[in-house]
Order: C-alpha cells, then sequence, then structure tokens
C-alpha cells in the first residue's frame, strides 16, 4: 500500500460516509473527510489481513510525478518521482495504534524512500512488537536506497535498534524480472557488513551463529513470516 502521505485520525463513519458519497456523486470530499475515509479503509484492510493471516506492507514518502511537463507528456510514473521529507512518525504510530486498539493489526512490514527517516521506521517498528517473531519489519532499503550504501546504512540502522537476525531481507520487485539480481545483490552486502563487524571486533567470530543469521535473512526469515510451506 503506497502511502505518500500517512494518514491518521480518530475517524467517524458519518465523515467517511460523505467522503464516500461526494465522491460517488463527483464531488472532491473535503480534505478532512478524505483522511477519514483513508483511515477507515486501512484500519478495515488490516482486519482482513490479520483475519486471513496477511502481511500488509506500507510505502512511505514517495512524492510522485513532480515534472509537470514529463507528467502532461508521459503520463504519471514517467520517471519524476522523488523522495518526500513529510513527517510521519505522529500519523504512523497512531494508525499502527489504532490498529492495536481494535485487535487488528496484522504482521506489517514498513518501507521508506527517504533514508532519513530509517531511525524513526526502526523505533516505530520496535514499539509495536508482540505475538509474532519480528511482527513489525523495517522493510529493506527501498527504491533510491537500493544501492549499496543504502543497503549498508539500514542494515546498520536495523542491528542499532532492533534485533538484526529476525529481520526478513529483501523483497522482489517482480514488475522486472531483472530484480531478481538484488537477492544475490543483496546478500553479498549483508555477508560483507556482518563480515566487517566480526573482522572489527564488533560481533562474534562464531560460525555457526553467523551462519544461522544470515541463512535466516536471507530465506528462512522470510518462510516463517510469509507462512511458506516448502518442505
Amino acid at each position: 500500500i503506497d502511502l505518500d502521505v500517512v494518514p491518521y485520525t480518530d475517524y467517524s463513519y458519518k465523515r467517511v460516509d460523505r467522503a464516500l458519497r461526494d465522491a460517488m456523486g463527483g464531488i472532491t470530499p473535503s480534505k478532512k473527510d478524505k483522511i477519514h475515509y483513508q483511515t477507515a479503509m486501512l484500519v478495515e484492510l488490516a482486519r482482513l489481513f490479520k483475519e486471513y493471516n496477511w502481511v500488509q506492507q506500507y510505502h512511505i514518502s514517495a512524492l510522485r510525478d513532480c515534472n509537470s511537463e514529463l507528467l502532461a507528456k508521459y503520463g504519471s510514473k514517467s520517471g519524476s518521482d522523488v523522495m518526500d521529507d513529510s513527517h510521519m512518525a505522529r500519523p504512523l504510530v497512531g494508525l499502527l495504534d489504532l490498529q492495536l486498539r481494535e485487535d487488528c493489526l496484522p504482521k506489517t512490514i514498513l518501507y521508506t524512500m527517504n533514508p532519513q527517516d530509517n531511525e524513526v521506521i526502526a523505533s516505530v517498528a520496535g514499539a509495536f512488537q508482540g505475538g509474532t517473531k519480528g511482527k513489525i519489519q523495517f522493510g529493506t532499503a527501498w527504491w533510491f536506497g537500493d544501492t549499496r550504501s543504502g543497503f549498508e546504512r539500514q542494515l546498520q540502522k536495523i542491528a542499532s535498534a532492533s534485533v538484526l537476525s529476525s529481520h526478513i531481507g529483501i523483497v522482489t520487485d517482480s514488475r522486472s524480472i531483472t530484480s531478481y539480481s538484488r537477492h544475490e545483490y543483496f546478500r553479498r552486502i549483508l555477508c560483507n557488513t556482518i563480515g566487517t563487524w566480526v573482522e572489527e571486533g564488533e560481533f562474534a567470530n562464531d560460525w555457526e551463529l553467523l551462519k544461522s543469521i544470515v541463512e535466516g535473512i536471507c530465506f528462512n526469515n522470510a518462510k516463517n513470516y510469509f507462512n511458506i510451506d516448502i518442505d
């Protein structure tokens, strides 16, 4: 789910209904009614995700279609999306806590396009753990962060703020077959990062422990997190 701006309010069904009726009638809902509708929709989706034991994923801090000339000539998603610097900690915490209070907070992966949000996302994920190992995940560096420096920076933040061994690793961008190579790229960077920590005396030089951590991040954690049945 793309959350370019994270919506959150203590919504009322009256305003949710009004937003829907306005939109269906060709009227642009008010900004406040729109937030009520978006919050309610995310809560109800979370309820379904939890019921079916699905994982919800939030992609945050993308500012879309910034170049009006490209937009007019080629349409949306034509190469002018950029990082956003919106302040999303309070609405994100509010949204997750509302789902928690409604007993519908499912396993969740949080991604941010902007690396300045890394520590915020890592700390927010840590505040809502419980019931499942690594229930709220800080998703792998995304989009502009999908680079060596981006991966290294994010792995450092995860290791500093949470339990790196619970991380579920990189995702696949299924829109492009070439994206599958990112798994190998990420694994090499992961091993190099952990190996550097070991060489510098910052982590135990225990082969079995290291093997377990790397195998977990590269495969086993995702297998268990998504309940994938593989013999």
